[in-house]
Parts: C-alpha cells; structure tokens; sequence
C-alpha cells in the first residue's frame, strides 16, 4: 500500500514539474523581452499628464483602458497594437509614447487628448489621432508611416516626413478655428476647413510659403475655396491663415402677393454684396422697394454692396388694374386718325441740303450769264 502511494505521488510530483517549471521559464524569459516595454506603459499610467475623464484629476490612472496585443512570433516579443479610442482620456501626451521602440499600431482617435504630441517609434505604421484637441504634432521622425489620420483636431503645426511643415492661423484668433480633414496624406495632399465661430463667416485664406522658388510657384491655392486642398511637396513649408469676419443679418418682408428671394433672414459676412430678386405673383406688380426705410421705387431686384452693418428690405406688390368691358367698348369708338401715308409730298419734306444745292446752282447760272454779256462787249 505504502510503495502505491509512494508511486502516485511520485507521478504527481513529476507531472508538476513537467508543468510548473516550462511555465516559470516562459514567465521569466517574457518578462525578459515584456519588461521595457511594461515599464513604459508604468511610465505612462503614473504620469499625471494623461488620465481619465472619470477618474480624480489629481491622481494617476490606476487601471488603464488598454488593448494590448502581442507578437510572438520572430522573436519580436514586444507590444506591437496600442489602442485607447474612445477612452475618455484628457491631458498631454508630448512624448510620452515614443518609448514603445516595437509600436505599430496605435488608436488614440475620439478622446479629448490636447496640447503637443511628438512620436519617433521607428516600428510606427498605422496612427489615428482623429477627433481629439491636439494643437501641435511632430510626426517627421516617423519613417515607416503608411497610414495617419489627422481629422477633427485644431492644429496649429504638423511637421511629416519628407521635411513638410504646415502651420494653421486664425484671423482674428476669436472668428473660427481650422481643422483637418479626413485622412493627411503621406505624400504631402491635405485638406483644410476654416471652421467660423458663432457670429462669423469665412472671408479668405491668407498663406505664406517657405520653399524653393519653383516649388512655391507650382502651388496652386484658390484662397476663397473652403474647404481647400492642395498637395505640399517635400522641403517645403507653409503658413495658412484662414480670415473671419463678423456677420451681418438682412430682414426681407414682402406686403401683397408676390416673393422675394432670398426671403425672411440672410447672414451676410461683412465686406461681401448681397443681391435680392423680387417675383410678382400673376396679376400683380411690384409697388415699391424700401432699403432701410428709403423709398427706391418699384425695382426688379436690389444689391447691397460691401455690407457693414444691418439691413432691412421690404417689397410691396399690389394688383395691376384690368379695364372693364364698357371702357374697352368706349375706347373702340374712337375713330382712326387719317391714313396720310398716300397724301402728295409737299415742300416742307424737302431737306434743307436740297434748297442750298439749288441755291448754288442759281448763283453759278447767274455768274455764267454775267461773264457771256461781259464778253460780247
């Protein structure tokens, strides 16, 4: 009984070494290759530059909303996938996340992340920062970067590979804000949009390129298009202020049957025309026009030109007046003037050219006449 016992303890002890001691090795040899790696992500969640929404402002993350995702093949034992969208977090991350060297993948898309954010993880390909407050990103170190949204965040400075530096303004700094659209592409095309505040509308886009000569010649930019594109070729760098202005409102109303176009409220942005048309209904007619209570007469349309300030307009129709039966009979009894279009011309038809010719060729028989008598003496 007891060599049994002995025996199956044995067995024991030996399928707990076959099992514990591969599984110490393989803790101990991954921490070996986790252990940068998990010290950065430390790092990261004692910071007080990063932290949740929900959690209390002065205290470090304790539990950190991540997606890790590992790689264990090739012997990359690194993190390699780093996704925290929609996390609620807020705060800097400067460069805070350029100590993961074997990061590939990283989402920090739909947060409220701000400030500056400088990444240099050589591994680095997929990167999705959309929709947080970035100001600043510095994204030139990146050399295997393939894939990067950029969209939803007021940037004020993006520096790519490829030496490309772009630099966003606001004119005044209260009118609006400019943000990125969609996806940036690596290869130097982007998109703008000059976003107004409330109260103001978009005027131009003012730029200043840094750039060879004929580099910054082959940049075409419309600066009244908004959203615009363009694509910034490699060295070069450029300054895009976009310009706001207060708006104005114009109130059109309209009395009798008829329409104006546009109607009701118009927000003009200052300095811009705003052009009206007014279309009677059937059987009416424009009355009169008033701008600003000044009578204008009864005018098809109106301008207002480099508009400054508020306006009113307003249009009056009224019926047309139709002649009754009795007046169209009376008017038909009216008898016809004379046709004189077969009555013999008179003199008084003549023009006067016709009476001076035939003065001077009166005066050129009398001088004949007097010369014939003088030579027959």
């Amino acid at each position: 009984m007891k060599k049994k016992r002995s025996f199956a303890a044995a067995i024991i002890m030996l399928l707990l070494a076959f099992t514990l001691v591969p599984t110490a090795v393989w803790a101990a040899w991954s921490y070996q290759y986790y252990q940068p790696d998990i010290e950065a992500i430390d790092t990261l969640s004692d910071s007080r530059g990063l932290k949740a929404s929900k959690s209390d402002a002065c205290e470090p993350m304790d539990d950190w909303p991540f997606v890790l995702e590992w790689d264990h093949y090739n012997g990359n034992r690194s993190i390699k996938i780093l996704k925290l969208e929609n996390k609620d977090l807020y705060g800097e991350l400067k460069d805070l996340l350029s100590s993961l060297p074997s990061l590939a993948n990283l989402d920090l898309s739909g947060n409220s992340l701000s400030g500056e954010i400088t990444l240099a993880n050589p591994e680095l390909a997929t990167l999705d920062l959309s929709d947080n407050q970035f100001t600043r990103a510095d994204l030139s170190s990146l050399g295997k970067l393939s894939s990067l949204n950029l969209s939803g965040n007021p940037l004020q400075e993006v520096r790519l590979p490829g030496n490309r530096i772009i630099r966003t303004a606001s004119e005044p700094h209260s009118g609006g804000t400019v943000s990125h659209l969609e996806q940036l592409s690596l290869h130097g095309a982007m998109s703008l949009e000059a976003k107004p505040a409330s109260g103001y509308g978009f005027v131009k886009w003012k730029y200043a390129i840094d750039a060879e000569p004929s580099v910054a010649a082959s940049l075409k930019i419309d600066p009244t298009t908004n959203p615009i594109s363009f694509t910034l070729p490699e060295n070069t760098a450029i300054e895009m202020t976009a310009v706001f202005a207060p708006l104005h409102s114009i109130t059109v109303t309209t009395e009798g049957n008829g329409t104006a176009a546009p109607s009701g409220l118009t927000e003009v942005t200052e300095g811009k025309d705003a052009a009206f048309t007014f279309t009677p209904a059937k059987g009416w007619k424009i009355k009169s026009v008033k701008a600003d209570g000044k009578e204008l007469g009864a005018l098809q349309g109106y301008t207002f030109y480099n508009v400054i300030q508020d306006h009113v307009l307003h249009v009056v129709f009224e019926k047309k007046q139709v002649q009754s039966a009795a007046q169209t009979d009376k008017g038909s009894d009216k008898s016809d003037p004379p046709d004189q279009s077969d009555s013999p011309a008179t003199g008084d038809a003549f023009p006067i050219y016709f009476w001076l010719a035939l003065a001077l060729l009166s005066a050129a028989a009398m001088t004949g006449i007097l010369v014939m008598r003088k030579a027959g003496r």
